[in-house]
């Protein structure tokens, strides 16, 4: 059963992978160049650059994990998640099943910018001052990427009456937010909110930081 899934799930996504994937080995090559410069001043600029390029990464893991999310439940949603529920299988086992086929593709792409990063730390004339970080930005992009998945898996999971509630609570929510702003209130209740999500102990904290290839 999650074979197939995992099968299902390529085939039904397949174009998102392959263009994730050849996005995922353009942006380190893009990124680093092959002639380094010699003195400081130089590097500290091609460094800025480089650091420039690095937003790049966790954009791509924002885009991924939504993308994946509502792939995996495209399907389900079109049919009112009536096939799902005529599998012969626990609606639990059915669900856990298809988040491990959007889990396997994600970590498959995460394979591909790991690979990507190693040949072109191996080929890039690197300073002795800096180091290349092939593998921690990998498992990094591998990891908010999951994050990002699994906050989008278990939203598009509800039935489409509760999530279009949930998305008018949350435009009312924003604009008596908006509203205290304007009267002149100092309660920032969405700041409080995202600080807890992208915070440093928040599902998606994976997505701050340095998201550098070659650092010092």
């Amino acid at each position: 059963m999650f074979k197939a899934l995992v099968w299902l799930q390529w085939k039904s996504s397949r174009a998102w992978i392959l263009a994730a994937a050849l996005a995922i080995v353009a942006l380190p090559v893009m990124s680093v160049v092959r002639e380094w410069p010699t003195d400081r001043e130089a590097m500290a600029q091609f460094l800025s650059r480089l650091e420039a390029w690095s937003v790049f990464y966790p954009a791509a893991a924002v885009v991924l994990g939504i993308a994946m999310a509502s792939l995996a439940w495209r399907a389900d949603r079109r049919g009112g998640f009536v096939y799902a529920l005529s599998l012969p299988i626990a609606r639990w086992r059915q669900v856990a099943y298809r988040y491990g086929a959007g889990v396997v593709w994600v970590l498959a792409i995460g394979a591909v910018l790991w690979i990507t990063t190693l040949v072109v730390v191996a080929t890039t004339p690197i300073p002795a001052s800096l180091r290349g970080y092939p593998t921690g930005l990998a498992v990094k992009f591998a990891l908010a990427t999951v994050s990002v998945f699994t906050l989008g898996f278990a939203m598009l999971a509800v039935p489409d009456r509760l999530e279009r509630g949930l998305a008018w609570v949350g435009v009312l929510v924003v604009a008596v937010q908006v509203a205290a702003l304007f009267a002149g209130s100092e309660t920032n209740w969405l700041a409080a909110f995202l600080e807890a999500i992208v915070g440093p102990t928040g599902p998606l904290s994976l997505l701050g930081g340095r998201w550098m290839l070659i650092d010092v």
